[in-house]
């Protein structure tokens, strides 16, 4: 049984606390009082084998400044987007070097996962060793891929976010499935050849 330590008291970080907690040692890091059981300090969170952090990317920055983690840890991001111009992978690479880096992909959203509905995710790394070593430590309603193209996945992450909205933008407008799966389709198409 690993012992993991997720950093981030927002939706995501609680819903990957509970996630890890199914089969392993799962523990929760945050700056907010979130009064349960398994939050533990910055301090005990050093004596785990896996960390994950789940922080908004505008913070990301200045919270690795203030919560420095061991610098040959097995760290999972699951902070998205772009800050200060820079991916969440060049901001990790940037802090760890050393680490064996993974980033955590959906699409999925907190609270499914909290309630245990099934998904899939994609665990990227530069070393398809380092992504597969996470897999096993999922539970058994989410079936995890590993990938070795973490670019790859930041950039189709951020894109079908956009063919999403269009989604939820046809569906509002009353336009019926037919144009939703055409504008799906036609955008899987879209990404691929991007």
């Amino acid at each position: 049984m690993a012992r993991i330590s997720v950093f981030g008291g927002g939706a995501w970080g609680r819903a990957l606390h509970f996630v890890f907690g199914e089969k392993n040692d799962s523990f929760i890091v945050s700056r907010r009082n979130l009064n349960c059981d398994s939050q533990i300090t910055q301090e005990e969170a050093q004596n785990s084998d896996f960390f994950v952090v789940a922080i908004c990317s505008f913070a990301l920055q200045s919270w690795l400044k203030d919560f420095p983690l061991p610098q040959e840890s097995k760290i999972l991001v699951a902070s998205k987007g772009v800050a200060n111009g820079l991916f969440v992978s060049e901001i990790f690479l940037k802090f760890y070097p050393k680490a064996k880096l993974s980033f955590l992909a959906g699409p999925s959203f907190a609270k499914e996962v909290a309630q245990s509905l099934p998904c899939a995710l994609n665990v990227h790394s530069q070393s398809i060793q380092d992504a597969q070593e996470w897999l096993d430590l999922f539970p058994s309603f989410i079936k995890p891929y590993a990938d070795d193209d973490i670019m790859g996945g930041e950039i189709g992450g951020a894109y079908k976010n956009v063919i999403a909205i269009a989604s939820g933008i046809c569906e509002g407008m009353g336009l019926g499935n037919n144009a939703r799966a055409s504008l799906v389709a036609r955008g899987l198409v879209e990404m691929t050849r991007f």
